[in-house]
């Protein structure tokens, strides 16, 4: 556990403290020493056990492993599966589930010999047909199969069966959009973008952009700059090119705005490489 200092759990639970109610950081940071010491020893890390009176709450095995997954690096995401198989082999749900999702956009989903009992868990999830939650990436694993249709199809069951316990209802309509787009649906993808593009979730705003280069490059730039200004400076780079693209469209005709063009095309670089600068 060096890689994983006492204050980055101090860092991570301060940021989310509603989240991780359970412990304070330093009661997180000493289950999971006990964790990285049994593992040492020996014991499964796919399910943790410390005797009767000693064990780790499900919960709490849950929530460490999504402060794991906070922990930058491969490390943290193998830490963050040690915690979660542990907890699903002790009936825990919502880490059945978030183990299965990580798997699944790991492209390591079914190829792991010691999660076929989590991965069988969440499979009967999903027959159940009751979790929304589970649907969800379900919906996902099935669209990283190229399986569009039968992903727009469990992605709606999902939103269907969804209550106020559906954690990932947005994620689920951004990847309902996403499979509508596969399938060359591009009304129906836009009309599940838009709204979430509204509510703030960047991720909407750059599959809108992508969308809209061509067929309405106003709107495109719109949402560009907007995803940018949120965190994905990808986009910067395409208003960059947008913008040198129309450079070269106007230099014969309009010498002035081909300039006026150019100089955006670098300041949209310069943004997209802003870490480069520092």
């Amino acid at each position: 556990m060096e890689e994983f200092p006492r204050e980055s759990f101090h860092q991570i639970v301060s940021q989310d403290p509603e989240v991780f109610h359970r412990l304070s950081a330093d009661g997180y940071y000493d289950c999971a020493q006990m964790i990285s010491e049994a593992v040492r020893q020996g014991a499964s890390p796919w399910a943790i056990s410390f005797g009767r009176g000693k064990e780790i709450p499900a919960d709490v095995l849950h929530d460490l492993g999504c402060i794991m997954r906070h922990n930058p690096g491969t490390r943290g995401a193998v830490w963050s599966m040690v915690m979660w198989a542990s907890a699903s082999e002790l009936g825990y749900v919502p880490s059945t589930i978030s183990l299965a999702r990580n798997l699944i956009m790991s492209d390591l989903y079914l190829a792991i010999a010691q999660m076929g009992k989590a991965e069988a868990r969440f499979r009967q999830l999903v027959a159940r047909g009751k979790d929304p939650n589970a649907l969800m990436v379900e919906g996902q694993w099935l669209f990283k199969q190229g399986r569009f249709e039968a992903a727009v199809a469990m992605l709606q069951r999902a939103l269907k069966a969804g209550s106020s316990g559906f954690e990932w209802k947005w994620t689920c309509l951004l990847w309902l959009g996403r499979a509508f787009l596969k399938l060359g649906r591009t009304e129906k993808a836009t009309e599940v973008f838009e709204p979430l593009a509204e509510f703030g979730y960047v991720d909407a705003n750059v599959e809108l952009a992508k969308l809209l280069r061509t067929t309405d490059p106003d709107r495109a730039q719109q949402h560009m700059y907007i995803a940018g200004c949120r965190g994905s400076t990808e986009m910067f780079t395409f208003l960059s090119e947008m913008a040198l693209e129309a450079a070269l469209a106007t230099q014969a005709t309009d010498t002035r705005s081909s300039k006026e063009s150019r100089r955006w095309a670098v300041e949209w670089s310069r943004l997209a490489n802003w870490r480069a600068d520092y």
